[in-house]
This record gives C-alpha cells, structure tokens and sequence, in this order.
C-alpha cells in the first residue's frame, strides 16, 4: 500500500526538519552562533528590554537599524527565555510564519516552495538580522504582486513590511529604489496605475527613510554608523572578491572555499539538474511578466545589483552568503514557483523528485563541516566513543 502525505503535512514536515536542523547546528557552531555583530544585537535588545532605549556602547545605535533588537526584546518580553534563545527563536518563528504564509498563498504547492526554505537554516542558527530580512522581502514581493496585478490588497500593510525591511537592515531602502525603477518602466509601457500606486509608495518610503536617519542624527552622531564609503581594496582584489562570491552564492548546495572536494561535487550535481530541466521543459513563448515569479526575479536582482555595487564602493563586508542570500532565495522561489504552475503541470511531474531532493539536500550539504576531513569529528560528536 502506498503512502500519501497531504500537501499540509509535507509543509508541517518541512517546519519540523528545519527546526531540528536549526536546533542540532546550534551544537556545532562556536559560541552558539554569536559573532561580534550579534553581540552588538543583544546588546541593544537589552537595552530595549531594560527600558533604556536603542543604546548600544552607552549611546543610541547608528550602525543598525532598531528592528531585529527590537524583534529579540519583543520575544524575551513575551516568552520564558534568554535574548540569545530570543534571537534564535525569532529567525525560527520568521522561517514558520513565512511556511504559513506560503501555504495561504500556494494552497497545495506551498510545501515545494516551501522546500526552498531550508537554505536559510544555516543562517538562522545564527544571531543574525538576514533570516528575519530575507523572510520580510518575500513578503514584500507578494504585497508588490497584488498591488501591480490589481488584487484586493491594502497599502498599508505594504508600508509596514517595507519599513519593517528597512528597520531590519539599512539595505532594505532598496525596496524604494525598486518602486521608483518600477514606476519608470510602467509609466513607459503606459501602466498607469501601476505607475501612480508604485511612486505614491516611493514618496511615502523616503519620506520615512528621511526620518529613521535623521532620528539617528538626533539621537547619535552619524546617519548610520560612522564612515561606511572609504577607500577600498586594490581593484583586483576587489573583483576577485566580488566573482568568488558570487561563483560560491550560485552552488547553493555548498557554501565553502575553491579547495573544498564537495563544492565541485555539488557544482556538478547542479548542473546536471539544470541540464536535465531545460531538456524537460518547453521554453518556447516563456514570460514571466508580472508573475509572483517574476516579481522575486525582479526584486532579487534589484538587490544583488546594487549590494554589488555598494561592495564596489563600499569595504563593509565581504560578498557572502549573508549579503548575497536574498538574492539566492528569491531565485530559487521564482523557480519553484515557475516550475511547479498547474500550466506547466506534466512537465513538473517529470522533475517534481529530483529537484525537491536537491532543495531538501540543500541545507544537509552546507551544515557539513567546511572540510571533508573534519566529518569523523562531526560523527563523533553525534555517535561518542567512533
């Protein structure tokens, strides 16, 4: 007898999956999963908590934005738990409620995009602000579809998520830079409603970027923390930085250095499945338009152009997983997205198993240690006494 699972259960499994990753990569990771950033985090949070303000080193915060502290002591306030467990409970609790949303908007197919979710497990064992960002944008994204498609939808509830973007990471003002480049292209395509509704929420955005920085020269002594647009590495340095990150960000089955044997496993695994996928499926007469999938296409390319050329200008951080990850998953949304359409259903059967595999493979993959030759320490961890 074979056994079926409802599309609600297969989205339930997949929370419950990503929980237990979450929780046994916590184990495996220095210092629970805190970097000098997230100290800074939990710093601020118990601050908010504390009644004392957005401080941080005895003054207000300028190098972040309030909203993943405040997040973490919202959650510390209403649960039984440390800030620390707070942060990891609120990149969690972003992850369900992103699954939840999926399932109101995909009904049956929300657990196949749901599968994508699994790459921010990694991320999220961290006390990082990206989970809770990335999960926001798509949220975005889906706001954007029933505005520009005309659905019943409420500006409002689109304002709050693309602050709430901001809030959580300066860079979410790029949700402004994509309205108003929007409002261009339906203006010229005579769109017009499309194009009023895109700049009345453009104006409305600055206007409210304007006041976040202004309140941060009020209160602090910079707009955002200090000099961030210096000089950089030499020009090839820089480049070569720039082409590995993103070289590493497109084998999303591994993350890890060039002399890592499983990145070029992984590389070709990939591949293949592209191979395999373009052979199954008719591309002829292909548009995406103002699909859900091209919405993310637009919105993540938005953003991975310009953190790309923030980087150029800009030595902040190197171009990694955690600034190149919306970009990534919104990707791998739109195609999901695309390929699982009832209009493309008899192709999708045909791929349907090899590539929610390789999503489910995903997370797996990059929790492996960085070098192959530490997996006997990574079992003995697991099975004492190897």
């Amino acid at each position: 007898m074979k056994l079926v699972f409802s599309p609600l259960c297969k989205l339930l499994a997949l929370a419950a999956f990503y929980s237990l990753l979450i929780c046994e990569g916590l184990r495996f990771v220095p210092d629970q999963g805190c970097t000098p950033d997230s100290y800074a985090y939990l710093e601020s949070a118990l601050a908010l908590s504390s009644g004392e303000g957005y401080q941080w080193h005895g003054g207000w915060n300028t190098l972040w934005p309030l909203g993943y502290s405040a997040f973490i002591a919202f959650v510390h306030w209403l649960l039984p738990v440390s800030l620390l467990w707070a942060s990891k409970l609120v990149n969690l609790l972003a992850i369900y409620g992103l699954l939840y949303v999926l399932h109101r908007t995909y009904g049956n197919r929300a657990y196949v995009l749901g599968s994508a979710l699994g790459y921010l497990t990694k991320m999220a064992i961290y006390t990082w602000s990206e989970t809770l960002f990335i999960v926001i944008l798509v949220l975005v994204c889906l706001q954007l579809y029933r505005h520009w498609t005309h659905e019943a939808a409420n500006s409002f509830a689109f304002l709050g998520l693309s602050y709430a973007a901001f809030l959580v990471r300066y860079m979410g003002g790029f949700v402004g830079v994509s309205l108003a480049i929007a409002t261009v292209y339906f203006q010229q395509n005579r769109l017009h409603l499309q194009a009023q509704w895109s700049l009345r929420m453009f104006s409305t955005l600055a206007v409210g970027y304007g006041l976040y920085f202004g309140v941060n020269l009020w209160q602090g002594d910079s707009l955002w923390g200090g000099a961030r647009f210096v000089e950089t590495e030499p020009l090839p340095a820089l480049l070569g930085g720039i082409a590995q990150g993103w070289f590493n960000e497109f084998i999303v089955l591994r993350d890890a250095a060039v002399d890592d044997p499983l990145l070029w496993v992984s590389l070709l695994i990939e591949l293949a499945l592209f191979i395999y996928i373009f052979n199954v499926y008719s591309w002829k007469g292909t548009t995406f338009n103002l699909s859900r999938a091209g919405i993310y296409l637009y919105v993540g390319g938005v953003y991975g152009l310009i953190i790309t050329f923030l980087r150029l200008i800009s030595p902040f951080d190197p171009l990694n997983y955690r600034l190149l990850a919306p970009t990534t998953l919104l990707g791998c949304l739109a195609a999901l997205d695309w390929l699982s359409s009832p209009l493309q259903a008899r192709y999708w059967e045909k791929v349907k198993r090899p590539v929610l595999l390789f999503f489910i493979m995903i997370p797996l993959t990059n929790l492996l240690p960085k070098e192959l030759f530490k997996l006997r320490t990574l079992f003995q961890l697991i099975i004492p006494n190897l």
